[in-house]
């Protein structure tokens, strides 16, 4: 991922109330995430002496009354240079404006432009720079926290994959030995419907693993629904369980004076439907 997409995908992704407390707009975060993939460090060291001298001579005359004509402001720069890459280069170039920016607005603690006087100094740029790293870590260390969860969402999406990846392949294997066990005359992989899981025939029909006709399916949705009654009518009369075999009456002497559906027939149907295209297998 390329680092404007990376600062794209953090504030598509989260709210700059994320970062709420930390005083951080969405052009300034976008800057400290730019400098945080990109400091100085990694930079070339002819890039490092033009462009940092750049930076830190445009932040000097905009914030510290930096003087155009001074003619000891190179080399007051070529020592900021060095003293900015040996203390502060985990930071980024881009980063030095707005460091003062931020200063010149009193940000920051223990910190005022206007103690110097106008005059333009390493310890200046060395106290700015001090208490904008500060000030930056705090962001950083949100960024990398949400970039955290972000990452563990991200994987655990992708384990849930792999494990329905797993699953659906094993369903596909089922069904094809249980095909092949009726075909060779071996032992079926389902003695019975009530073997098949419910799932499976969703699934395969979905995934188009199987092949059932309009008229295939009818005729097992009607099976499923006389299941699904004879069902409700054992239940209804096993009186081990009271509470059961009430709540079965009651839902039985509904599905037939009203002429509906038991819930269990779908349930069936979802079993009956593998099990019965299994057995158009055998021999």
């Amino acid at each position: 991922m390329t680092l404007k997409n990376t600062t794209q995908t953090l504030l598509a992704k989260y709210s700059i109330s994320s970062f709420s407390g930390l005083d951080v707009s969405d052009g300034r975060l976008k800057n400290v995430i730019t400098g945080y993939y990109n400091p100085i460090r990694t930079m070339p060291k002819d890039d490092v002496k033009n462009y940092l001298s750049v930076a830190i001579s445009n932040a000097g005359k905009a914030y510290s009354g930096m003087k155009e004509g001074d003619k000891t402001m190179p080399e007051v720069i070529q020592e900021c240079v060095r003293f900015t890459y040996d203390q502060f280069s985990s930071i980024g170039v881009n980063e030095i404006m707005d460091a003062f920016k931020l200063a010149a607005a009193n940000k920051f603690d223990n910190v005022d432009i206007r103690a110097y006087s106008g005059v333009f100094t390493v310890s200046l740029l060395g106290d700015v720079l001090h208490a904008y790293s500060k000030y930056r870590n705090k962001i950083i260390s949100k960024y990398l926290e949400i970039k955290d969860i972000e990452q563990k969402a991200a994987n655990k999406e992708q384990e849930r994959e792999e494990k329905n990846k797993t699953a659906m392949t094993q369903i596909q294997q089922d069904i094809e030995k249980a095909i092949i066990a009726v075909q060779l005359g071996e032992a079926d992989l389902w003695e019975s419907w009530h073997d098949v899981p419910v799932h499976y025939a969703e699934i395969a029909v979905r995934e188009q693993w199987i092949e059932v006709s309009p008229e295939f399916k009818k005729t097992i949705w009607e099976e499923s629904k006389k299941l699904a009654l004879r069902e409700l009518g054992e239940m209804a009369a096993d009186l081990s369980n009271f509470s059961q075999a009430k709540q079965a009456k009651i839902k039985l002497t509904d599905a037939i004076e009203k002429k509906t559906v038991p819930d269990a027939a779908l349930r069936i149907y979802s079993k009956l439907l593998i099990f019965k295209y299994v057995k158009m297998h055998e021999v």
